[in-house]
């Protein structure tokens, strides 16, 4: 058995059997209920005292640590006969009870991810998510009387099942946009040896196809023939998501924004009437679609948090207006920061001397007070790819409202 790449921690508890004692068949989802890190859970899954452990464990941006062995049986589910046969992965949180344990976007993409994986390596065809016992996407209130995996996690299973499925189909699922072997057309794109990499290997331009559809840290893996999709040792390298977006001429991805001009909104994905219509500018909150619908925000910093979603629309009327904001947009864009305080306002200037922006005097700011304790910052012309990377640290910061964009 073999590890999953995904993982960026690594801490072996104690708390195991080894080896386990039936072959992987199924895959167990927890939450923590609670926030921890992944070096928290490690902390925790280390004492003996405790007598518990996972095999996997996702924070909630989406870091995915290894705590036990695929070849070991973990402590987790309160029984052995599903935890002998189960990879076991626990969830963090983004949110406490009274969010009905809400669990991050980040998280979920992670956990699709690391289910794709798991059953690729261990000859898994998919899951079945049946709500009990029987099915190989199992949780912990099947074996024991518990609230885990809280009801946000929980009511996403189903989903979490057909997503896994389609991935492993060759399909993003997520929103109709990428598909393994997708044709690129990339024009000056940087190229990144791994999906961690910080600086940019090179660039690309030329034709080159989707390898996978899974996307890592916003990066997805490309290769330059339609033969070689999918096959190990045939990646070409990594890309940012939203440069293949650009590349494949498709619109949908988390942030995108939406210029939408009286289109019917919706208070859930099931409700029958419109609560009214919304013109103006908006953004894509997710990729999922729920009954033919998706969920829309009225800020770039409100993506993906709780609370933040301004209703639903239609996903065609997404579409259309994600086409509509591509053709009328360039490839590249204009970054003003105002007001960014010195602190981040270097972390922003280390990002772009990785990014190599300074090198083509791509950078520049200027004090925004007599005091000096804050900086405007203008950067580009940039890839959209540099320009969701560069988006995607000011968010990190807490300074998503000090952002604005144009294409050029």
């Amino acid at each position: 058995m073999s590890t999953s790449s995904l993982v960026s921690y690594t801490r072996i508890s104690p708390n195991r059997n080894s080896p386990r004692n039936k072959p992987i068949r199924k895959i167990t989802l927890h939450h923590m209920a609670g926030t921890l890190s992944l070096e928290q859970f490690g902390a925790t899954v280390a004492k003996t005292s405790r007598a518990m452990s996972a095999n996997y464990a996702i924070d909630k941006n989406g870091k995915i640590g290894l705590f036990c062995p695929e070849e070991d049986r973990s402590w987790c589910s309160s029984s052995p006969a599903n935890d002998h046969q189960a990879i076991t992965v626990e969830i963090a949180n983004d949110g406490d009870a009274k969010t009905n344990w809400h669990v991050s976007d980040a998280a979920l993409e992670a956990a699709v991810q690391l289910c794709v994986d798991v059953c690729r390596r261990n000859g898994m065809p998919g899951l079945t998510w049946t709500g009990d016992a029987n099915g190989t996407l199992t949780c912990h209130y099947m074996f024991t009387a518990t609230a885990c995996p809280g009801p946000y996690l929980k009511s996403k299973m189903a989903w979490i099942a057909d997503e896994v499925n389609r991935r492993l189909a060759g399909e993003t699922g997520q929103d109709g946009s990428l598909r393994a072997g997708d044709e690129l057309k990339l024009k000056g794109t940087r190229l990144y040896v791994s999906s961690t990499a910080t600086m940019a290997a090179g660039t690309r331009t030329g034709t080159y196809y989707l390898w996978g559809a899974d996307t890592v840290n916003g990066r997805v893996r490309i290769t330059n023939a339609p033969e070689n999709v999918g096959r190990a040792g045939k990646v070409t390298g990594w890309i940012s998501e939203a440069d293949a977006n650009t590349a494949a001429g498709k619109g949908l991805s988390a942030g995108g924004k939406l210029e939408l001009k009286r289109i019917k909104l919706y208070i859930s994905s099931t409700a029958m009437t419109a609560a009214g219509t919304r013109t103006g500018t908006y953004y894509l909150w997710s990729t999922e679609a729920v009954n033919g619908r998706v969920r829309i925000t009225n800020a770039p910093e409100n993506v993906g948090r709780a609370g933040k979603v301004t209703g639903w629309i239609r996903e065609a009327d997404a579409k259309s207006a994600a086409e509509k904001e591509a053709a009328a947009s360039g490839t590249e864009q204009m970054i003003e920061l105002k007001g960014v305080p010195n602190v981040h306002a270097m972390a922003v200037l280390a990002l772009c001397q990785q990014l190599k922006l300074i090198d083509m005097g791509l950078y520049r700011a200027e004090y925004a007070d007599a005091e000096k304790t804050m900086q405007n910052i203008k950067i580009g012309p940039v890839s959209n790819g540099d320009a969701a990377t560069i988006y995607a640290l000011v968010k990190d910061r807490g300074q998503g409202d000090k952002y604005s964009a144009e294409y050029v």
